[in-house]
């Protein structure tokens, strides 16, 4: 079995193939894709940490819901930061899903505050112009917050019931491993032996 660690870049598909759009297995040479799919999804325009494997029960441990695994984000969303914001979204704020709403709740800290201008470098082309309009004034708080449930768009909706619009979205660590930092976007590598232990421990314990 083979388990990597891929550092997502924004513009690309969590998908093994597409007919119109790149996707994260168009950056993985092609004597190694044979069996690789990608573990859960991370959205076209979020970056970060992202399992490739070919053991499916482990990727299904590891993306199903009902093994709570832990995923941590950091992301920056425009708008005023609050504690009463970061308190409700411990304690628990409804989202929407295909199976209607639910209440979900996070780990989460404050980690900065901003404005749009100072995040330029981070933004799609066009909300990186913002910079040189009143609107690059806008008020941006900078975010860590660890989830268990994995539902769809689930951080940028958590974000959006307190009032807060996310703008750019990493993510960081999965299961208590953490994205290596000497990772360039784009590139993979084995998870080593320790790292590996550490997410087998996780959805060992998910089975009892």
């Amino acid at each position: 079995m083979r388990y990597y660690m891929f550092n997502k870049p924004k513009g690309y598909l969590t998908a093994c193939s597409d007919a119109r759009q790149k996707t994260v297995m168009d950056l993985i040479p092609e004597d190694e894709r044979e069996g690789l799919f990608p573990v859960g999804r991370l959205d076209k325009d979020t970056e970060g940490f992202l399992i490739l494997t070919d053991d499916g029960k482990f990727s299904f441990k590891i993306s199903d819901p009902s093994y709570r695994v832990e995923k941590t984000y950091v992301f920056w969303a425009k708008g005023k930061y609050t504690d009463d914001k970061l308190d409700a979204l411990r304690q628990g704020v409804f989202i929407s899903t295909k199976r209607g709403d639910i209440e979900a709740s996070c780990k989460v800290e404050k980690l900065a505050e901003g404005k749009v201008s100072d995040i330029a470098n981070l933004l799609d082309e066009n909300p990186a112009r913002l910079i040189y309009t009143r609107y690059g004034e806008v008020p941006v708080v900078r975010l860590k917050m660890t989830i268990t449930e994995g539902k769809k768009h689930q951080v940028k909706k958590m974000a959006k019931s307190v009032g807060l619009t996310v703008v750019y979205l990493e993510r960081i660590a999965i299961c208590g491993v953490f994205l290596d930092k000497d990772l360039p976007r784009g590139k993979f590598r084995p998870l080593s032996s320790a790292e590996l232990e550490t997410m087998m421990k996780t959805v060992i314990i998910g089975d009892t």
